[in-house]
């Protein structure tokens, strides 16, 4: 039953993550269109949906940077009411792909 569970875990936060990854590229689009000064003051930051991964997790790239202090934060462009929804989207996709890694990490280790 466990081990089920963990499955179920496992596609959860494999879901939640591809989510929040969907909902980011989409906030990076908006502001490419609705604030383009402000997406080249931040450096032009891409989708992550087609990266160049190794750039990404080993140096601080626009994206990277975006990715997190978007987590934190929401940038002053955000006003259209699409925009907030997927900021809200990527954050709560992204706090559910954490809960469902802890949930496996327990589920995994009573197993």
């Amino acid at each position: 039953m466990l081990t089920l569970l963990a499955c179920l875990a496992a596609a959860l936060l494999a879901a939640c993550y591809l989510a929040a990854i969907k909902a980011f590229d989409r906030v990076v689009m908006l502001e490419r269109s609705l604030a383009p000064d402000r997406w080249r003051l931040d450096g032009q930051p891409g989708t992550l949906m087609a990266p160049d991964w190794a750039a990404f997790s080993t140096s601080a790239t626009p994206s990277r940077r975006a990715f997190f202090s978007w987590l934190l934060r929401t940038p002053d462009w955000i006003t259209e009411v699409g925009a907030v929804h997927w900021l809200k989207m990527f954050r709560i996709s992204l706090a559910s792909a954490v809960g469902a890694a802890v949930a496996f990490s327990v589920l995994v280790t009573l197993s």
